[in-house]
């Protein structure tokens, strides 16, 4: 799993973390709304902070299931 900081400093978001585990989705298919990222069925954002998602969405387990949803469009 990706570290609330990376080496450089900066904060881990949602998308840090999706090129770790799905190096294939791209930020371009969010933004072409071809893939929909849900966090307890909202639609997350991709430079959300990793440590403010697992804070705040959370299960009481501690685990953050997130969901990659594929739209399904007339070019796919």
């Amino acid at each position: 799993m990706a570290p609330v900081l990376l080496d450089t400093g900066e904060v881990s978001t949602l998308d840090t973390v999706l090129k770790l585990v799905l190096p294939s989705a791209t930020f371009d298919m969010v933004l072409n709304k071809r893939l929909t990222i849900l966090i307890h069925g909202l639609d997350v954002r991709l430079d959300v902070p990793l440590q403010w998602l697992s804070e705040n969405l959370s299960y009481p387990d501690n685990f953050l299931h997130i969901a990659l949803v594929a739209s399904k469009t007339s070019q796919d």
